[in-house]
């Protein structure tokens, strides 16, 4: 029909169970020791937790992202020694949840994004289109490109920026609770 329009209610992913693994293999890895905590469960009634970084565990969920989509997991041997592993996390994190708006929060959660040529390098980016040959003259659809926008050339990562500002509203639910270091007014 001519000029009339149909809408279909679309499922909007809020967030997606590979994050979930993601960040619980993540959790695992950078756990030293043992660590109890006591936890309410569903029902209210406090019950303790241990974790430890356990291998096995890592490995059995890590691999459920990989598997699912038919590539192999790391070999063990990766799971035992934490930066290595924590560099295969993170490259995981980049492939998996690209372009979803993980990866600014993810850098300045593992300190990456303050890194000491963070305010003066020029940021790439992917110019991405249908019909596009890249710099070499190739058939593809994208080209690396220099972030050329005022907003990006113009930025400043301060230490502070590692971690968010706790809302004043969260602040005063809980008085015991510190703002953030470099948040303070």
């Amino acid at each position: 029909v001519k000029g009339a329009f149909v809408t279909q209610p679309k499922p909007f992913a809020i967030i997606r169970y590979a994050e979930v693994l993601l960040e619980y293999v993540e959790a695992l890895n950078r756990v030293t020791g043992t660590v109890t905590v006591t936890t309410p469960d569903m029902t209210g009634t406090d019950v303790e937790v241990t974790v430890s970084r356990d291998i096995q565990e890592m490995a059995k969920y890590f691999n459920m992202i990989r598997y699912r989509v038919g590539l192999p997991g790391p070999a063990l041997g990766d799971f035992n020694e934490v930066e290595r592993f924590e560099q295969i996390i993170r490259n995981e994190r980049q492939v998996e949840l690209f372009n979803e708006g993980y990866r600014y929060f993810d850098t300045r959660r593992w300190g990456t994004y303050l890194t000491e040529d963070a305010n003066t390098s020029n940021w790439q980016g992917l110019d991405v289109q249908k019909d596009r040959t890249d710099v070499a003259g190739n058939p593809g659809f994208w080209n690396i490109v220099t972030i050329d926008q005022q907003n990006i050339r113009d930025r400043v990562a301060l230490p502070k920026m590692v971690f968010m500002p706790i809302s004043h509203s969260e602040l005063l639910k809980v008085p015991s609770m510190d703002q953030n270091p470099g948040w303070d007014r």
